[in-house]
């Protein structure tokens, strides 16, 4: 397996994003209708950066897990992923934790596997991703957002005053956000879904397809719906809290 090693390294280097497409590429037909656990955990991890490198030192990689419901400790993960052939790094990406949760090896993640998916899976999957990025960007760009209000909350005065209310108003957005990630996280430790057979017809294959990407245009939709009320009733209290002020 060490001839993956190098190959391996510099995956740990790329964005949660990136880490996340080769991990549901490699792995399509086993994660067939289940992209979104993959790219919810990508989520979640991300939540746990600093925003300025894509991986965790060992504290914050024991609360992420913690937080998920496992209780294997920091060093018992390092010998999982040494069993697996990964060597040891002080600090873990993304790509870490997916090796350890679903049990893979770095020959698993890189060798030419047998069974090919079709044109069509691969359209889910690259749609899910899609829909994905879109999200991380969202996120990455309220990131920066939220730096920029800290720097004006610190200047004070009225333009601080808004930039402040603003920033907890964000901040307890993104804390009800995380809350209700942790619980989805917790809940669903549920049995993986076997795998999708080799030898599975082209009408079993089509059936599963159209059910996945319906679930996908719902879950899409869904989000998007939540995204608007979330701006909506955001947009209410800066409203509210600048009319307050404003009477001050």
């Amino acid at each position: 397996m060490s001839q993956y090693a190098q190959q391996y390294k510099e995956l740990t280097e790329k964005k949660v994003e990136e880490q996340a497409k080769v991990f549901l590429t490699q792995f399509v037909l086993e994660f067939q209708g289940k992209f979104d656990e993959v790219l919810d955990t990508a989520t979640s991890f991300k939540g746990y950066t600093d925003g300025t490198v894509e991986t965790l030192e060992e504290d914050a990689m024991h609360v992420f897990m913690e937080k998920r419901g496992e209780t294997t400790t920091i060093q018992d993960l390092r010998e999982r992923l040494k069993t697996n052939g990964i060597e040891f790094r002080k600090r873990f990406a993304f790509i870490d934790y997916m090796m350890f949760e679903y049990r893979k090896n770095i020959k698993d993640l890189f060798e030419k596997r047998g069974g090919a998916a079709t044109p069509e899976m691969l359209k889910a999957l690259d749609d899910a991703l899609a829909e994905f990025q879109k999200v991380m960007d969202i996120k990455n760009a309220r990131l920066q957002k939220m730096k920029k209000l800290e720097s004006d909350a610190a200047k004070g005065g009225v333009r601080g005053m808004a930039a402040q209310n603003e920033l907890a108003q964000m901040k307890s957005e993104d804390q009800l956000a995380l809350n209700k990630m942790e619980v989805t996280a917790a809940a669903k430790k549920r049995k993986a879904q076997k795998a999708v057979e080799n030898g599975d017809d082209s009408k079993a294959r089509e059936k599963a397809l159209k059910e996945e990407n319906a679930r996908l245009e719902a879950e899409k939709k869904k989000k998007e719906e939540e995204e608007k009320r979330k701006r909506e009733e955001s947009r209410r209290r800066l409203a509210e809290r600048a009319a307050k002020f404003n009477q001050a």
